[in-house]
């Protein structure tokens, strides 16, 4: 494809077996888009990690489990979900340094709270427990159904690609963010004023969404989450 950029999509890793695992929905969606998708095999050398950097136009943080709470000062919870240290070490690493690139990002769930925590943010391990009377943000329905509506804030890079105030999202998370990162403004918020969107205050584009767009771009009546990937794709060819 003639002017794609290559953008490297980070993968889940089953730590009892070691396998390394991807949702297609993830390169599908990219692809879609105008992109060329790259997976990026986890590692800790860190000259891998500049060299992924150095290689990629931009860089999609993609979902999968919780980060250890050890990374954002806290210890681990009851109610903490399962943790990957070699991911996160890994997507840490990498974020940072695209970071310092200046490299397009997109983080799609567990990427906004990588990239929250990344930059010095914190986040609750449980909003269930933490966060009495909060929306019930795993829901039942298939990822391809949406579940509640985000409130999208004025005058923010998010409101400017999708073009609209409100969004149904879907949800499927049961950790957010809690202190923002310095560099990062809140860009959508869910009801019971969870943060579902947030963006980055300097660079061109460092946007991270807490839904799963990838399951909902590309279907009927579903405009606006197809143009997240079309606005990262285009930002990563700039």
């Amino acid at each position: 494809m003639i002017n794609s950029p290559i953008i490297g999509v980070t993968t889940s890793v089953m730590t009892d077996t070691l396998v390394l695992h991807m949702n297609p929905c993830y390169p599908d969606a990219l692809l879609r888009a105008g992109g060329t998708p790259l997976l990026l095999p986890q590692t800790g050398d860190a000259s891998a990690v500049a060299r992924y950097a150095q290689l990629i136009d931009g860089l999609l943080l993609s979902g999968g489990d919780d980060i250890d709470p050890a990374r954002y000062g806290e210890a681990q919870s009851w109610s903490c979900g399962d943790i990957c240290p070699q991911r996160d070490e890994f997507e840490l690493a990498l974020c940072r340094e695209v970071l310092r690139l200046g490299k397009p990002i997109f983080g799609i769930c567990r990427g906004i709270q990588l990239l929250n925590v990344a930059l010095g943010g914190t986040l609750y391990q449980d909003l269930k427990s933490e966060w009495p009377g909060s929306l019930a943000h795993q829901q039942h329905q298939k990822p391809e159904y949406t579940s509640h509506p985000v409130s999208i804030v004025s005058d923010t890079q998010l409101q400017h690609i999708l073009e609209t105030d409100m969004l149904a999202v879907n949800s499927h998370h049961h950790q957010a963010v809690k202190e923002l990162a310095p560099e990062l403004r809140v860009s959508a918020l869910s009801p019971d004023g969870v943060i579902e969107a947030v963006e980055h205050m300097q660079l061109p584009f460092c946007l991270a969404v807490q839904w799963h767009p990838e399951r909902l771009a590309w279907r009927p009546g579903q405009d606006a989450h197809t143009a997240l990937f079309r606005a990262f794709v285009e930002a990563c060819l700039r």
